[in-house]
């Protein structure tokens, strides 16, 4: 079974960078959280059709969510939703991510915990976790909607997102931002570098950035989420090269996957991954930023 799932009718379509790293890294069998892309077409036929049609199209997308639940091995069924745009320069931007529930509810929490399979940081992270999302979306496109993704299906919440997005573009072009369209939603599978002791997340490079040498180059933090890597000067990120006493087998992977994209891309590749329990994926595959005096072309 595939892991990322393009929604498009054209085998010519463009998609955005995070996008089509994600779709490459599916077809190199490079483990990666659940995802479904859908391209900016999709979204453009969708706000042209009528409520019934529209109905069908988002049924679509909830089929394709439901069918990755079920194979997912993970309690926490939680979706990252996130809309990419481009600017008149071509340049890509991302609308703050919103969460898609596909079966969170504080029963199943609360079960967990006192099976002691999670921890109450980590309960309590979770409860908060739709809430604060989807209050930041609200903020950012300019909805004073206050609903409770707890309790709503997961089609009220994709018709809720996909008509937030349609009002938000609205209002674009009729001030004249310098923003063209919305480019591409994905769809992702959340993983979670802080449901236990064996879990971190990180980011690196395929290569030194600075020298072009195959070497470690890259950080992570234990038991934390993404967003946790703040800048570089956190006093709580690892260098990469210690990751092989935390996790050797995982570490392991980590180079083989930095070869496997080397050789594909002929390229210094960004990476940024979360070790989710004994599970290694790789959440973001984007070229990396390198000194002028590194080649494209790996030495």
């Amino acid at each position: 079974m595939r892991k990322i799932i393009a929604l498009s009718k054209n085998k010519n379509e463009c998609f955005g960078d995070k996008a089509l790293g994600l779709m490459e890294l599916d077809n190199l069998h490079i483990n990666v959280p659940e995802a479904i892309v859908i391209p900016s077409s999709f979204f453009f036929e969708y706000i042209t059709l009528n409520k019934t049609e529209q109905k069908i199209l988002i049924n679509t997308i909830v089929s394709k969510v439901l069918e990755f639940c079920g194979s997912i091995k993970c309690d926490i069924k939680l979706f990252s939703f996130r809309c990419g745009t481009k600017n008149k320069k071509g340049q890509e931007k991302l609308l703050p991510e919103s969460v898609l529930n596909a079966g969170l509810n504080y029963k199943l929490l609360k079960k967990l915990y006192a099976k002691k399979i999670l921890k109450y940081s980590f309960l309590s992270s979770l409860e908060n976790c739709l809430s604060e999302h989807i209050k930041a979306y609200n903020s950012f496109i300019g909805n004073s909607n206050d609903n409770d993704f707890m309790r709503m299906t997961l089609h009220e919440q994709l018709t809720y997102l996909f008509d937030s997005i349609y009002k938000y573009f609205s209002k674009i072009y009729q001030n004249k931002y310098d923003c063209i369209n919305c480019f591409d939603l994905i769809i992702q599978r959340m993983v979670f570098g802080n449901i236990d002791e064996c879990s971190l997340t990180g980011m690196c490079y395929t290569r030194n950035p600075y020298n072009g040498e195959m070497e470690d180059y890259g950080c992570f933090i234990l038991q934390r989420e993404g967003l946790s890597l703040g800048g570089a000067s956190s006093p709580n990120q690892i260098d990469l090269s210690e990751m092989k006493n935390y996790n050797n087998k995982a570490y392991k992977r980590l180079v083989k996957i930095n070869r496997i994209l080397e050789e594909y891309y002929s390229d210094i590749r960004c990476l940024e991954f979360t070790l989710e329990g004994d599970d290694l994926y790789i959440l973001q595959n984007t070229i990396g930023n390198r000194t002028y005096k590194i080649k494209p072309t790996s030495s």
